[in-house]
């Protein structure tokens, strides 16, 4: 068995949430590390990605009532997807990336 392809530190990784085959959002990284046992990437705050016109509603808005919507507008498989950047100004729900030096045994 072949082992996996590894990704150079300094290239772009793109996470992707797909559902039944449909990407529900994709965000770019920048790859620092890929080792035997983990992915160490990182975000910056001007990065862009695509989300899910529900998700950032819900996250631009803040309100927890609404983070049951682009639940189920996951579960039925329809949705649109927006172009999306964190603002400067955003407060940390806002889905700013943080700094942690946690390793992979700290994540569970």
């Amino acid at each position: 068995m072949n082992p996996p392809p590894r990704f150079t530190p300094g290239t772009t990784a793109v996470r992707r949430h797909v559902r039944q085959g449909e990407v529900w959002t994709a965000v770019p990284y920048r790859v620092l590390q890929d080792t035997d046992d983990y992915l160490v990437v990182a975000g910056w705050p001007s990065l862009r990605g695509l989300l899910s016109t529900t998700l950032i509603d819900t996250i631009t808005n803040g309100d927890a009532a609404d983070r049951k919507h682009p639940i189920r507008e996951l579960a039925s498989g329809a949705w649109e997807l927006a172009r999306w950047s964190p603002s400067p100004t955003c407060p940390a729900r806002c889905g700013r990336t943080r700094t942690t030096t946690s390793t992979p045994d700290g994540w569970g």
